[in-house]
C-alpha cells in the first residue's frame, strides 16, 4: 500500500497514494492531523487531544465530539483510512503508512518555519502573504 502524503508547508493536504486529495474537509479534522504529526512517535491522547480542540465543553460532549471527527477523516481517507489508529485511549498515525514532509524533509521544514509557511490553511483560510 503506497503512503499519504501530509504536507505541513505552504498550503496544508493530504493526499492518497494515488495523489488524490483526501486533506478533512473540517478545521477540527485538520486541526488533530497537525498535532499527530508534530507529536512524539504521532501519538497523543484522547483527553490531551480533547483538552486542546474541545477545551470549551464538557467531558462527555468533548468525547463525543472526538469520536465523530475520527469517524469523518476514516470516511474522507477511504482505502487509506488505516493510517489513522485508535484505541480507548490513544489516537495515533501509523508511521509506517504515512510520509510528513516536515519529518522527511528536514531542510524544507526549517525553511517554512523561517518563513512562516507552516500551517497556513488549517481553518480553511488561505492567507496570501
Amino acid at each position: 500500500m503506497a503512503k499519504i502524503r501530509i504536507q505541513l508547508t505552504g498550503q496544508f493536504q493530504v493526499l492518497a497514494g494515488d495523489g488524490s486529495d483526501i486533506t478533512p474537509s473540517s478545521a477540527k479534522s485538520r486541526g488533530l492531523l497537525c498535532i499527530l504529526c508534530l507529536s512524539p512517535r504521532l501519538v497523543r491522547s484522547r483527553r490531551w487531544i480533547e483538552g486542546i480542540l474541545w477545551s470549551d465543553r464538557g467531558e462527555k460532549q468533548a468525547q463525543e465530539s472526538l469520536r465523530t471527527e475520527l469517524s469523518k477523516m476514516r470516511r474522507e481517507f477511504g482505502t487509506s483510512k488505516e493510517v489513522l489508529e485508535a484505541d480507548n485511549m490513544n489516537i495515533s498515525l501509523d508511521r509506517s503508512r504515512v510520509a510528513i514532509d516536515i519529518l522527511d524533509e528536514p531542510y524544507r521544514a526549517a525553511m517554512a518555519l523561517r518563513e512562516g509557511e507552516i500551517f497556513q490553511v488549517i481553518d480553511g483560510q488561505h492567507t496570501q502573504q
